[in-house]
């Protein structure tokens, strides 16, 4: 299947160990990031990375379970001692929510909007990902603000 990621930075391959922290949405770290068209992709980062992804097993997630567990981490956030790391809490739950379904047999989530479509999934395991291709040629949009959990307008 061919899916598209949004970046800023430029690299060869996706690897979890050295993947920059999300910027501005804490379930970055649930896994890779990619959306079904470039033009979503687009509006992440100033290069659209062109994805083959070889998918074995997807967990479909509707869009209210990904509220949920930003909600819950939220939670654990407000509840958090004066000098414990907000990054910190924040990538242990969704590393936690990763390895989960890894456990259960899945290597793919496709967010499931209300609609029942899918414009947005997240590979969980990098090995399965291959960049096809890079592209930087399109403008970047300044308000590249779709971190929020709203239906994606496409």
């Amino acid at each position: 299947m061919t899916v598209y990621h949004g970046t800023d930075l430029m690299f060869s391959e996706f690897r979890f160990d050295v993947a920059a922290p999300p910027n501005g949405a804490s379930n970055g770290y649930l896994g890779v990031w990619l959306s079904k068209t470039p033009r979503l992709a687009e509006r992440f980062g100033q290069y659209c990375l062109t994805v083959s992804a070889h998918v074995g097993r997807t967990y479909s997630m509707p869009l209210t379970e990904l509220v949920r567990l930003h909600d819950e981490v939220q939670s654990r956030v407000r509840q958090r001692s004066a000098d414990a790391d907000l990054a910190v809490i924040e990538r242990d739950f969704y590393a936690s929510v990763h390895i989960k379904l890894l456990g259960g047999g899945f290597d793919f989530i496709d967010i499931v909007e209300d609609s029942g479509r899918v414009h947005m999934c997240v590979g969980l395991v990098t090995a399965n990902l291959t960049i096809l291709s890079r592209t930087s040629d399109h403008v970047a949009d300044p308000t590249r603000s779709v971190r929020s959990l709203t239906a994606f307008n496409i």
